[in-house]
């Protein structure tokens, strides 16, 4: 699953409690935080592969 989160730099606060949320509640996350174009900055969060898949 991948999640993308785009947000300016007044909003630093909430975007952290939204991936402090994700983490507690997905499994092992993988977090990328890169700047945008201005005024806005992204956040990829992607989670691991755990295991083989079930069939």
């Amino acid at each position: 699953m991948k999640i993308h989160i785009s947000y300016e730099p007044e909003e630093k606060a909430t975007k952290a409690r939204i991936v402090t949320l994700l983490e507690g509640n997905l499994p092992p996350v993988k977090i990328k935080n890169t700047p945008g174009k201005p005024p806005y900055n992204n956040v990829y969060i992607t989670t691991k592969n755990h295991g083989k898949p079930v069939k």
